[in-house]
């Protein structure tokens, strides 16, 4: 994330790694958890969870809407993630791309609406 607080040079490079990374660390965390693993490893996974999702919660505010809406079908497209931090932040960046831009960031927000999984249409 330092390469986008420092500016957009490599933006279609970075943040569509970041997102990807995380969304599938908290994919992969979320059952991880849950699973046979020992105490000790499912209270570490959980810290680093709740630190990663503190980290994303944050650069809502620090990174600029033009910057989230470069991703935004990226980010879209887990609307449904199963994990309720992601799909905090992921409301989070939408709303504030929509603020910002509302008239270019309606037509791809209008694809959630417009779901055939009743499930995703009704989160939105």
């Amino acid at each position: 994330a330092n390469s986008l607080i420092e500016g957009h040079q490599f933006i279609f490079q970075s943040l569509p790694r970041m997102l990807t990374v995380w969304f599938e660390f908290m994919e992969e965390a979320g059952g991880k958890t849950r699973s046979s693993r020992s105490s000790k490893d499912c209270s570490e996974m959980q810290k680093t969870v709740e630190e990663t999702s503190e980290y994303m919660k944050q650069l809502v505010g620090v990174l600029k809407a033009y910057q989230w809406f470069t991703a935004l079908p990226q980010i879209i497209s887990r609307f449904n993630h199963p994990h309720p931090n992601v799909t905090a932040f992921i409301q989070e960046v939408i709303a504030s791309v929509l603020k910002e831009y509302p008239q270019q960031a309606l037509w791809t927000v209008a694809t959630i609406y417009n779901s055939t999984k009743v499930e995703r249409r009704n989160k939105a």
